[in-house]
């Protein structure tokens, strides 16, 4: 505890700021929101976010018992934001993704 402390008063500066530049303005959260929508609107759209958490492990480990997962973890850490915004965007859109690549299997 201790040491935490010790971090705090170090960077506690610094973590707050970053912390602040991370959230999104109202503004900005309703924009992400409507580009979202927009995206699941239409098949270009619905492929691309399927290809891009695919492409980011969202629904797979990423450990691998060396120093690959830092690197999976990082892709997989941008991954779970998109699907965060996506699920603030539209709660059905992992849905209409699944819905969406099983009739183009078809």
């Amino acid at each position: 505890m201790m040491e935490d402390t010790a971090l705090a008063d170090l960077f506690g500066d610094e973590v707050q700021a970053a912390k602040k530049a991370a959230k999104l303005t109202e503004y900005q959260q309703d924009r992400l929101t409507e580009s979202l929508r927009v995206l699941l609107d239409s098949p270009h759209g619905k492929e691309f976010l399927w290809w891009l958490l695919g492409q980011t492990h969202v629904f797979q480990s990423s450990f691998t018992g060396n120093s690959a997962t830092y690197f999976l973890e990082g892709e997989r850490s941008i991954g779970l934001k998109v699907y965060n915004q996506l699920m603030l965007a539209e709660p059905s859109a992992l849905q209409e993704l699944i819905d969406y690549r099983r009739k183009r299997e078809e």
